[in-house]
């Protein structure tokens, strides 16, 4: 009989949820407002968050600023354009690496890398794993390896709307008897994913590069008066090589670095913000952000931000490692309990947080794949004599949102996630905070600049469109946050 009780009160549960849910969609003004059924207040009424410090120091301490090329080896400099000849040299020097520069190499190369025994049994991986399906990707590895000699395996997927033909280049190591695989999947997928564009699309590889030289395209960031330059980037051309005497900042990321209209994106911003601050300097900051970027492919992207010969990389990203990224391999290993709960939607909705890994889990994928890449970006940059600068992400204060606030930022969740998994703004949240806990940290022990752009963009819809994306004066401030904590960091290179 309890049995039944307990049923019936879990079956009432999913109902009220449902019939909750229901209600808020229809309801809630700014979703309304975001589903075109009813026009735009001509006043948000949105409070202004409460004051914050001042800023000047919103940089947390680093280094001087050292532009001097840092010592490394050839195999450590990004490259465009990589033939296959010189990748096959590059990669025959894995096995003669320590454990640390192995696990630089893949992922700065963005290689995975399976080693096989003489039992043809797989001993150790290097690179990310952690995506759907990676664990089947060692099958592959295994299908593909048709002797223990020095050759390119084939293996042809085609499961999930992908025909993703895979060659692996497997090293027969003589020093140590073993088989080494490599397999840059990434590339692969981009590949694939650039097949059979429309004529109309903005893109030479979604998510990854927009055509260049467009004029008020729509690119899916809320405006369709986007210009592209030389490059496929947003902003003026960029000039290559770089003229003498200019001072050039290059910011990167994705939607969040994209973002705004054609002369108010935050790298603009921040470029007449720093030319007011330092009259008569030559100083560009180009926009590399592309929506959807992730900070894999910042990687593969890399020698080409260094092409262009910036003093300075500044750095916003993590929210697609998070939602695109991360929140898909956690779905995939998700226990039975967390699937079961993941039909439920009370628990999808009141329980969020129990469908996810512990915070020790969290923090331990977020340091394996989004800082072990910031840290790539930033040991491959100052090989080329380049400083990189963190920033760290901001998002909507949960507490201090107001219900219907909370009710649109859930909504807009469920769409950003749409297909990878449940996570509602709160969950969200929480876990934007151990990332910039993360970066915080990184920044400390590598001795990087720092700007806690979290602490000083706070509040709700005021400054946010959703819970990443900012609003023009949401924009202005992250631009504003940025100049105040590197107007005196760089002050000593404009001397």
């Amino acid at each position: 009989m309890g049995f039944v009780w307990l049923a019936v009160m879990w079956l009432a549960l999913e109902a009220g949820a449902s019939v909750y849910w229901w209600w808020t969609v229809n309801h809630n003004e700014h979703i309304l407002v975001d589903r075109g059924l009813k026009p735009p207040p001509p006043d948000s009424g949105f409070s202004v968050p409460e004051t914050h410090p001042a800023r000047q120091t919103a940089g947390l301490s680093a280094d001087g600023f050292d532009v001097r090329p840092l010592s490394g080896p050839d195999w450590a400099t990004p490259r465009l354009n990589e033939d296959l000849s010189a990748m096959e040299k590059r990669r025959v020097v894995f096995p003669s690496l320590s454990e640390s520069d192995r696990d630089y190499f893949a992922v700065l190369h963005n290689d995975l890398v399976c080693v096989f025994d003489r039992d043809d049994t797989i001993v150790r991986r290097y690179g990310h794993w952690r995506r759907e399906g990676h664990d089947n990707i060692g099958d592959f590895f295994r299908q593909a390896k048709k002797s223990r000699e020095t050759h390119y395996g084939d293996y042809h997927l085609s499961e999930g709307g992908l025909d993703l033909p895979m060659r692996i280049f497997f090293y027969a190591c003589p020093t140590d008897n073993k088989l080494y695989g490599f397999l840059n999947i990434e590339t692969l997928l981009l590949d694939c994913f650039a097949r059979h564009l429309p004529e109309s699309s903005p893109w030479e590889i979604p998510f990854f590069r927009y055509k260049k030289h467009l004029r008020d395209a729509y690119t899916g960031m809320g405006t369709h008066h986007v210009n592209t330059n030389n490059f496929g980037y947003r902003g003026a051309d960029i000039v290559v090589p770089k003229p003498a005497g200019v001072f050039r900042i290059v910011c990167i990321g994705g939607s969040t670095t994209e973002e705004g209209e054609e002369n108010a994106t935050y790298p603009k911003l921040l470029e007449d913000r720093l030319r007011a601050s330092f009259p008569g300097k030559a100083i560009e900051v180009v926009n590399c952000g592309v929506s959807g970027m992730t900070t894999v492919r910042h990687l593969l992207k890399l020698a080409e931000y260094l092409r262009f010969e910036p003093d300075l990389l500044v750095v916003y990203e993590g929210v697609n490692d998070i939602c695109h990224e991360l929140l898909v391999y956690w779905r995939y290993n998700q226990t039975k309990w967390q699937r079961l709960m993941g039909y439920s939607p009370f628990a999808g909705t009141f329980l969020n947080r129990w469908l996810f890994p512990s915070d020790e889990s969290i923090c331990r994928d977020l340091s394996a794949l989004t800082v072990a890449n910031m840290d790539a970006i930033r040991r491959a940059a100052g090989q080329a004599g380049v400083r990189t600068v963190v920033c760290g992400i901001a998002s909507p204060d949960w507490p201090s949102l107001s219900r219907a606030e909370r009710e649109y930022l859930d909504y807009r969740m469920r769409g950003f996630c749409a297909g990878k998994g449940r996570m509602t703004a709160k969950t969200y949240r929480h876990i934007v905070t151990l990332l910039n806990s993360a970066l915080k940290d990184f920044c400390r022990r590598k001795k990087l600049l720092y700007i806690p752009i979290e602490e000083y963009i706070t509040g709700g819809l005021y400054y946010f469109s959703d819970n990443c994306h900012l609003r023009p004066n949401g924009i202005a401030q992250k631009a504003d946050i940025i100049a105040d904590a590197l107007c005196p960091y760089i002050e000593p290179a404009l001397k």
